[in-house]
Formats: structure tokens, C-alpha cells, sequence
């Protein structure tokens, strides 16, 4: 009985090997099924490496690309793009800007015609010397379940301690990471959850810096942030165009300012364009949808200032008690925050959580000092 007594621990321990095992090898099958995955864009055989820096020349020629047959995304797109141009592309959501990213990168090869870097098809080049030409800056960045320093080298693995903190400095990062307890050995948790939006963002941006690619990709880099964050990130954006051929996605007016060429597509199809200056064709599909969305949800500023003002000191005519006056109050605070921070939603769709609460703490702030 003694001996069975004493089998009893190795054989659990045993079972209990045998269930992480099974568990390692289904992981392990799941880890080789990805690495033999074929690539949707296949390298050619006489593929050229790309052993200098590039200038930076981008052309798409008579391009048309549809990710099924029956829906077309990219309509016998032409333009160029000198060297240390800056691009601003606008459009509605599904007019093709994003793939012309995907394009750019040969996520994708195009159905008809070609995309060329420094006069040749992206095609003839190498896959990974190709994309290692770009930094790309997407809207939502992604991070690792690592340290911020190992989050900023990964654009590039060999750079020492102190290129990462220049490279943080550069994007105006390095203010807000010196300020965490750990400083850039700080976890930021799975997909940089600890960490706030727009320090996400800076993060991304000090990749860019770090990588230092001779070409710049940001899609929608500041969409998600609010009007201070915005301006902090457009800084670090002017910093980071310089003397490099950069591609500008973005809806606001206010991140495309730097570019000195704007297209805007409609449909796959450049539909406007304009050099140095704001789009002048008020025709365009996103000028009217900006004018609709203004007669739909913008009431004259004046009035809302006014009115705001009134109830501010107390004031609420046609109010039958303070909890109206407290509701219009909040009602018009939405309304001037949407004009702050250009909302695509009609102020009708606007729910509470939509109004930063800095500002609505502000405000009541002062509605109290009042």
C-alpha cells in the first residue's frame, strides 16, 4: 500500500504533463500553419534588392484595383509624387484612400497598371527591402505586450538606448514616458492599453523617426484624439514630412494644412486636386458632405454663445425648472464641442460620452464660479 502511495504523486504529475503537451503541439501546429502560409503577392525570381536610399518618386499609372469583380475600388487612378512631396489625400469612407496604402505596401498588386518607385514597378523590387522604404503611422497603432522602449525599437531591433530616446523626444513622447513610474521600461499592457490614445500615437510616431524610411505613410494619424492631443501630434508631424516623401489620409482640414499637394477621391477616382492651398472645388463629394452636415447640425455660434451665456448667470427664460435649464446647458456644450472637434454625426446622435469630460468638468466649473 506504501508503494502505491508513493506512485501515486509521479503518475499526476505525468497526466498532467501529457495535457500541456497536447495543448504545446496544437500551438505549435497552429505557429507552422501560419509560417507556411504563400503569400497573396508573389516576389519574382529576377527580383532586384534595393541597395541605396531611395529618392522617393511614387507614380501610379492607369491603376485600377477591385478586391472582387463586382466592385471596382480603384478606376484608372494616374498621378505623381515628386520626392519630399507632401501628399494630402482626402475622400468619403470606401473612396479607395486606404488602398492605395495597401497598394503602395504590395499587400496587393494592382489589376491593371503600375505602381512605380523612382521610375520602376514595385514588382521588380524585393518584398522586404520594398516595405522597409516606408514608416507607416496608422490610426490605431499597434503595440505589444512589452516595454515602451521595446515598443519603440521595434521599428528597428539594433538601435540603441539612446536613439530610442531621441526618436521619443522627436515624436513628443518623451515628456509623458519620463513621467510614469518606470520610466521607458514602463509594460504597456496587451495592444497599449495603459496608455492613453493619443501617447499610443506618439509612440507610433516615434517608430517613424526611429525607422527613419525615406518614405511616410499616415492614415488617419489623429482622427481618434481630442483638439490638444491634435496639435501636439501635427507638431510632431512637421518634424517627421521633412525632407521626406510623405502620404497624408486624413478627413480633418487641420491635419492635411502642411501638405503642399491635395487630391480628393470620390469613388476611386480623383474627382479634385489642388497645390499649396485648401481644394477649391466646393462641388467636391466631401465639401458637400462637410455643408450638409453643417445645415443639419449647426446652429449660428453667436446665438449658442449667447444663450449659453444667459443660463450661465442664471438666466432661463421658457425654462420651467433648473432641471430644463441643466439639460439645455449641456445640449449647447455638446453643440459648440462638436464644432471643436468635427463630429461626422448629427448632434441628435451625440451621447454623453461623446464630450470630453475635461470640458464638461470645465464648464461646470464655471456655471459654479457663476
Amino acid at each position: 500500500m506504501g508503494y502505491l502511495t508513493q506512485l501515486y504523486s509521479p503518475l499526476k504529475a505525468m497526466s498532467k504533463r501529457m495535457t500541456d503537451i497536447q495543448s504545446w503541439l496544437a500551438s505549435a501546429e497552429r505557429a507552422f500553419s501560419l509560417l507556411d502560409e504563400v503569400q497573396d503577392v508573389p516576389e519574382r525570381p529576377d527580383a532586384r534588392p534595393i541597395s541605396h536610399r531611395p529618392a522617393g518618386a511614387l507614380a501610379f499609372r492607369n491603376v485600377s484595383f477591385a478586391y472582387s469583380d463586382r466592385f471596382p475600388v480603384l478606376r484608372d487612378l494616374s498621378f505623381d509624387i515628386d520626392p519630399h512631396t507632401r501628399l494630402g489625400i482626402a475622400g468619403l469612407t470606401g473612396s479607395g484612400k486606404t488602398t492605395l496604402v495597401s497598394l503602395l505596401l504590395r499587400f496587393y498588386d494592382p489589376d491593371a497598371g503600375q505602381v512605380l518607385l523612382d521610375g520602376r514597378d514595385l514588382r521588380d523590387y524585393k518584398l522586404a527591402d520594398l516595405r522597409n522604404q516606408y514608416a507607416l503611422v496608422l490610426q490605431e497603432p499597434v503595440l505589444f505586450s512589452a516595454s515602451i522602449a521595446e515598443n519603440i525599437a521595434y521599428a528597428r531591433p539594433d538601435a540603441s538606448y539612446e536613439e530610442i530616446v531621441a526618436a521619443a523626444e522627436a515624436a513628443s513622447a518623451h515628456e509623458f514616458v519620463m513621467r510614469l513610474p518606470d520610466g521607458f521600461a514602463t509594460q504597456v499592457g496587451e495592444r497599449g492599453m495603459r496608455l492613453s490614445g493619443g501617447e499610443r500615437q506618439r509612440l507610433a510616431l516615434a517608430r517613424a523617426f526611429l525607422k527613419d524610411a525615406p518614405i511616410l505613410i499616415l492614415d488617419e494619424p489623429t482622427s481618434s484624439v481630442d483638439p490638444r492631443t491634435e496639435a501636439m501630434i501635427i507638431e510632431a508631424l512637421e518634424r517627421l514630412m521633412r525632407d521626406r516623401t510623405t502620404i497624408l489620409i486624413s478627413h480633418r482640414e487641420s491635419t492635411l494644412e502642411p501638405c503642399d499637394v491635395r487630391i480628393e477621391l470620390e469613388r476611386g477616382e480623383i474627382v479634385a486636386s489642388a497645390p499649396n492651398s485648401r481644394l477649391p472645388d466646393h462641388s467636391s463629394p466631401l465639401t458637400r458632405a462637410r455643408h450638409d452636415r453643417a445645415e443639419r447640425t449647426r446652429t449660428p455660434m453667436s446665438f449658442v454663445d449667447h444663450e449659453l451665456a444667459a443660463l450661465r448667470q442664471g438666466h432661463a427664460p421658457g425654462m420651467v425648472t433648473d432641471e430644463e435649464a441643466r439639460q439645455r446647458m449641456e445640449e449647447l456644450e455638446r453643440l459648440l464641442w462638436c464644432q471643436v472637434l468635427d463630429c461626422t454625426h448629427s448632434i441628435t446622435h451625440i451621447g454623453r460620452g461623446s464630450v470630453p469630460e475635461t470640458a464638461v468638468a470645465s464648464s461646470r466649473a464655471g456655471r459654479s464660479r457663476s
